[in-house]
């Protein structure tokens, strides 16, 4: 059979956008030519083909596609996003989205040095993947090289050297890769790490995390001193008190939501394979632990789907026996980067099943996600499917056998299997195929095709007002509509609020539907820290979700989900401020404004200044020059000039009217920070993106020039916000969930 058996019945309208955008087939002249079947019995096909390994006739392969094709079309189950676009089109990408390399202390010599793992890196890029390292290795800014008597330059200017590669390869050729950066929290440059993405245009394709151990966290409860220590020697370089190391690192993520933790003490203690190495980094949104040269295969089930009265739990065990034999058929049919990566793979099969749809599930048994009934189902639910995928595992063993590490694993015999401290096993005796099954993955792009909501995130508004060909369309979650007409109270008034303020917070609507229908921000940061703390518990591998709160929310809000999650057990936490980006640059205080507006009214232009000028293409529209000076002994920003590079145009008198209006601002004592506030995030028709960072607008990009040469950063109360990401493909705004940045108008997703 060449074709799909049936028609798919998941797809919405807008996941017929996201499939159209991103996943199905084009030809040289960028024409479509696959309609979403085609999608799915392609992949399904790719991935019965490993039957063929183990002895299956052309009759049995048919019929596990056609057992694979029914999961996707029907929504109940998606593999990651380079499965999905590469399976079966024999482009020689990748079908994983994950992976870890190694970084050791060297700049050319040997494998996992500087520049081997630089290359390795664009190679898993060029093949659709993303890629997390430890630069934990890497000695200190300033430290001796004995090779060459110099200096080190210290881990941060490696991750710029990264960060500037992945500008420029795209992952399979359709966007930038993705990386996630960990540092110990014993390294002599953690400060800097803390704080190398504050700046607007710095380190942009980097998630970053701090491996934090149990001792460092003891530490903090403790207010102890703590010991930093050269990576190469062993010896202490400084000390310094855990608690202030501890709030630098929550007031940072306050600010801009990075940098995340990484608990790397527990996720070591459930290493499956510890004689092959420890946990030192994880893949960039931080759902998986991986050992160098380590990949994930992921994949999502849909658990909305299997809703009744209850949970309908056989089908459910079903479906994921299924979804689990899918995954192990892509190890087999996959090709990998590397060498090393195909060589590890080989031995430890390590694959990822989660689940989407949690949210959508809550809503259709009228439980609250902010309840304690839900926590209780967040980990029947989790149960059953981690006993399921790994119930599926060893029934692959009776066929296909264990996976080659099993005996020394946590899963292995008594006499050899890997042990705790007191003796005990980690995990029971256990043969599998697989060295981990289930981890619960963003699903930002394959959530929107299977028209379910994101992972075990909350929903993120019920309501939005989206941009269709030039006019704005009501859009409200269709399960409240139902609901909504169903009872009465869906007046015209209340579908203006919702759509308005996202939430289902209106007198009208009866308390037990607001209650179901909340959304991330009313939600309390416990909540979320036990909601994933619920899952971990059964669950391989890690989860990548986020801690949303409220843009009033204060630092301590952080610091204590980041504590919370240490003492129930995470193996890792991001918190994310609504308004908070990186390239904020906040200050502790906002001093005293009415003495700074007294100090700088009536500034006078020395005979000399200090200045630069910046050019950036705007494409066919032409090119602006953005010059800053500022007064050699001071440092006071002056004046902006502003050139266009198309003469006798409109444009170009607009421009420099601008930038004649700017500089006379300064000049009557305005602060930098109040014409940025003016001038940041205004949209134009053509937005550019620039070493990383985008310009909506030329106001934007001059806005963001300033503030970036400028050494007044603007007062807290007048940035929040400010910076707010926009979808590179429509220009909304962005919202960080699962881990991830998504646009929930259009269906863009920087995660699979």
């Amino acid at each position: 059979m060449k074709t799909a058996p049936y028609e798919a019945t998941c797809i919405t309208e807008i996941g017929s956008k996201v499939l159209l955008k991103q996943y199905l087939a084009k030809d040289d002249e960028g024409t479509t030519v696959e309609q979403p079947e085609d999608l799915f019995w392609r992949v399904a096909v790719c991935a019965a083909e490993a039957e063929r390994l183990y002895g299956a006739t052309d009759e049995q392969i048919m019929e596990w596609a056609g057992a694979f094709y029914g999961l996707m079309a029907t929504g109940k189950f998606m593999p990651n996003t380079p499965t999905l676009i590469n399976a079966g089109r024999n482009n020689g990408l990748g079908l994983a989205a994950c992976y870890v390399l190694p970084i050791n202390d060297s700049l050319i010599e040997g494998k996992g040095s500087i520049y081997d793992t630089l290359h390795g890196m664009a190679t898993v890029h060029k093949a659709g993947g993303g890629t997390g390292f430890s630069f934990s290795s890497i000695r200190p800014e300033g430290n001796l090289v004995n090779s060459t008597s110099g200096v080190a330059s210290g881990p941060i200017s490696f991750m710029t050297l990264y960060d500037a590669s992945t500008n420029v390869v795209k992952q399979g050729g359709t966007r930038r890769g993705a990386n996630m950066g960990v540092l110990h929290c014993t390294h002599p440059d953690i400060v800097k790490f803390i704080k190398c993405k504050e700046g607007v245009d710095q380190i942009t394709n980097f998630n970053i995390s701090v491996a934090v151990t149990d001792s460092f966290m003891e530490a903090v409860y403790g207010d102890k001193p703590w010991d930093l220590l050269c990576p190469t020697t062993g010896e202490i370089a400084e000390t310094v008190a855990a608690k202030e190391l501890f709030d630098a690192i929550v007031f940072q993520a306050h600010a801009t939501g990075e940098p995340g933790l990484f608990f790397v003490d527990e996720a070591n203690r459930f290493n499956p394979i510890p004689h092959l190495g420890r946990y030192e980094a994880t893949n960039p949104c931080g759902e998986q632990p991986l050992l160098p040269y380590d990949v994930c295969s992921l994949a999502s089930i849909n658990v909305s789907k299997y809703a009744t009265q209850d949970i309908n739990y056989v089908e459910l065990q079903r479906d994921v026996a299924t979804a689990v034999r899918f995954l192990d058929n892509i190890l087999d049919v996959n090709q990998f980067p590397l060498p090393e990566i195909t060589a590890l793979t080989k031995r430890i099969r390590r694959i990822g099943l989660g689940i989407m749809g949690w949210a959508d599930l809550l809503i259709k048994l009228e439980i609250s996600y902010d309840s304690p009934k839900a926590l209780e189902l967040a980990d029947t639910l989790m149960r059953a499917v981690n006993h399921g995928a790994h119930e599926a595992s060893a029934n692959l063993v009776e066929t296909r056998g264990t996976f080659p590490e099993w005996e020394k694993s946590i899963w292995g015999p008594d006499d050899t299997c890997a042990r705790r401290q007191d003796g005990e096993r980690v995990r029971p005796f256990l043969p599998q195929r697989h060295c981990n099954v289930t981890t619960i993955a963003p699903t930002g792009s394959i959530s929107m095709i299977a028209g379910c909501s994101g992972g075990i995130e909350p929903l993120f508004a019920v309501g939005m007002i989206r941009k269709q060909a030039g006019a704005e369309m009501l859009d409200i979650n269709p399960m409240l509509i139902e609901v909504g007409e169903r009872e009465g109270f869906l007046s015209d008034e209340v579908r203006a609020h919702i759509t308005t303020h996202g939430t289902a917070d209106h007198p009208d609507i009866p308390e037990k539907w607001r209650k179901i229908f909340v959304t991330a921000h009313e939600i309390p940061a416990e909540q979320h820290v036990r909601m994933q703390s619920a899952f971990q518990r059964r669950c391989d591998s890690a989860i990548s979700k986020t801690v949303n709160l409220s843009n009033s929310a204060k630092v301590e809000a952080v610091a204590e989900s980041y504590i919370l999650a240490h003492k129930l057990g995470c193996k890792g936490i991001t918190a994310y401020r609504d308004g908070a980006r990186p390239g904020q640059t906040l200050t502790a205080g906002t001093g005293d404004p009415e003495a700074k507006q007294a100090h700088l009214t009536g500034l006078v232009r020395p005979e000399y200044t200090w200045g630069f000028t910046r050019k950036i293409n705007f494409g066919e529209l032409g090119k602006i020059y953005i010059t800053v000076n500022t007064d050699t002994e001071t440092n006071q920003m002056l004046e902006v000039f502003l050139g266009w590079g198309k003469a006798g145009s409109d444009q170009k008198t607009l421009v420099e009217a601008l930038g004649r209006v700017i500089s006379l601002g300064l000049k009557e004592g305005i602060a930098v920070s109040s014409i940025v506030k003016q001038l940041i995030g205004i949209g134009g028709s053509t937005g550019v993106f620039y070493k990383g960072g985008r310009f909506s607008s030329i106001p934007d990009a001059v806005a963001k020039t300033m503030l970036a040469a400028s050494n007044e950063a603007a007062p807290v109360s007048e940035q929040l916000g400010i910076f707010e990401q926009h979808c590179p493909d429509c220009d909304a705004k962005l919202v960080l969930v699962e881990g991830c940045k998504k646009c929930m108008a259009c269906g863009y997703s920087a995660c699979g």
